[in-house]
This record gives structure tokens, sequence and C-alpha cells, in this order.
């Protein structure tokens, strides 16, 4: 037969035996908070490269963007009115006679100034921005014979090197150059 006693003493001992301490409580929640600690780091720093790879590729496709622009403006110039490293004006025909010779022309002007890269239309008056965040941008001029030329008149080619950084805060966080040599096709 069983004592009421055993009985008693049973539920005590089982319903003390059944929870946590506190030094268990405290290790557990120790534990919780480095690991979640961890995988908040880990979260921020992938979140944080996943922004500046997004970045880097804006100003990456925004530099070949402008470079293609001001390529379309070279390939049709019939030559370079004046340069500067960091301005140049290209003289691009307007209108032809019946035997193809130019009539009228047109002054487009690329010039670096304040981190943009811009594009001035001669007879329009009107200027484009072809590309912000520009920490740099050099006009170079080659003759015939792919030899670096200071003169406009002999340039039969230009060179334009561009680069472009993204800011996070104070801090550069992308940064990428793109560079492009082009022809002058209608120079005669």
């Amino acid at each position: 037969m069983i004592h009421s006693l055993d009985i008693r003493h049973r539920v005590r001992r089982d319903h003390r035996e059944s929870g946590f301490t506190l030094t268990e409580v405290m290790v557990a929640l120790a534990l919780g908070t480095i690991i979640m600690v961890g995988l908040l780091s880990t979260y921020i720093l992938s979140v944080k490269g996943f922004k500046a790879m997004a970045d880097y590729t804006v100003i990456h496709a925004e530099g070949r963007h402008a470079l293609d622009l001001f390529a379309s403006d070279v390939r049709a110039a019939t030559g370079i009115t004046s340069t500067t490293t960091t301005n140049v004006v290209l003289n691009l025909p307007t209108a032809f006679d019946s035997s193809g010779v130019a009539t009228s022309s047109n002054s487009i002007t690329h010039t670096f100034q304040n981190s943009w890269w811009t594009r001035t239309d001669g007879n329009a008056g009107t200027t484009k921005i072809l590309s912000r965040d520009v920490t740099n941008l050099t006009f170079s001029m080659y003759d015939s014979r792919g030899s670096n030329t200071a003169t406009a008149a002999s340039a039969y080619e230009i060179q334009a090197k561009l680069q472009l950084v993204q800011y996070f805060g104070s801090k550069t966080q992308s940064e990428t150059q793109v560079s492009s040599r082009m022809k002058l096709r209608n120079k005669p």
C-alpha cells in the first residue's frame, strides 16, 4: 500500500525537477543573444555588399552610356574646334548640298565640371548631363599616325578617360574607370 506522504513527496520532487534554474535561463539567453548578433551582423554586411555591387553596376552603366553618346558625336564630327584636358568642342555637319559637302554645322561641347560630364548643343543652346559622380574626365587627341597631339587641326582620334565614384556617406563605396578612343570618321 502506498502512503499519502510518499505521493506528496513524489509530486513535489517532480514539480521541482521540471523547471529551469536561473543559471540555465541566463546561459540560454546569453547564447541566444550571441547567435542573434552574429546573424544580424552577417545580414547587415551582406546588404552593404549587395548595395555596393548595385552602385558599381549603376555607375559603370552610366559611364558606358556617356561614352556611347560621346562616341556618336565624335564619329559624326568633321573636326575638333578646340580642346583642353576637360573640355572638347566638336564640329558636326547639319546640312549638305547635292554633292555631299556640308553647308552648315553645329558646335557640340563636352565639358567636365563640378563632377558632371555635360554636352552642350551650340545651335539649340541646351545642356544635357551625360554622367554624374565623375571624379576625373580627360580628353586626349591623336594624329593620323596614332601619336599624341596638342593641335586640334591635326587630330584624327580622340580618347576620353572617365573615372566615376559612388559614395556612401563620406566613404567611397564603388569606383570604376572607363575609357574609349574614337576616330573622327568624317574628317576630310
